[in-house]
């Protein structure tokens, strides 16, 4: 299926918004003509107009104000999807599995200096009653000797 273009979308959408190319261009940090171009080319993309063009104005055709209510919900979908990987990326957790003797005697007092070293990282831990060697739900693993 053809698509169009991304940022035809994007310079469409701002546009849109602000009823005005040189506001939407400032927004998207491109050109006016760059964004007035963008808009022509998803014109033709669809075969249709998007705008009343006036010397000084801009006013949405019947199909772009059909058309633009989905597009900001894909964007929107884009933006949350975005947000959510770059959260994901930030996000410092470890899993740690361990007894759990290990788990309430020995490991807090040094969790919790760890936390005050380290506040940005998030331990998890896993305690354990049985020696689990096939899982693999943790990212560190502390085993008593054998």
């Amino acid at each position: 299926m053809n698509r169009p273009p991304l940022n035809y979308i994007r310079s469409f959408e701002a546009s849109a918004r602000h009823l005005s190319f040189t506001k939407a261009a400032e927004e998207l940090g491109l050109t006016q003509a760059a964004v007035s171009g963008h808009v022509r080319g998803l014109e033709n993309f669809i075969g249709r107009p998007l705008f009343y063009r006036a010397p000084r104005s801009l006013s949405l055709t019947e199909v772009a104000s059909s058309y633009l209510p989905a597009l900001r919900q894909a964007l929107g979908q884009i933006d949350i999807a975005t947000g959510q990987i770059q959260t994901d990326r930030h996000r410092q957790e470890v899993i740690l599995s361990c007894p759990v003797s290990l788990a309430t005697n020995w490991l807090t007092i040094r969790l919790r200096l760890f936390r005050a070293l380290c506040p940005e990282i998030e331990v998890l831990v896993h305690a354990t009653i049985w020696s689990e060697t096939t899982d693999q739900i943790a990212d560190l693993r502390i085993t008593p000797p054998l």
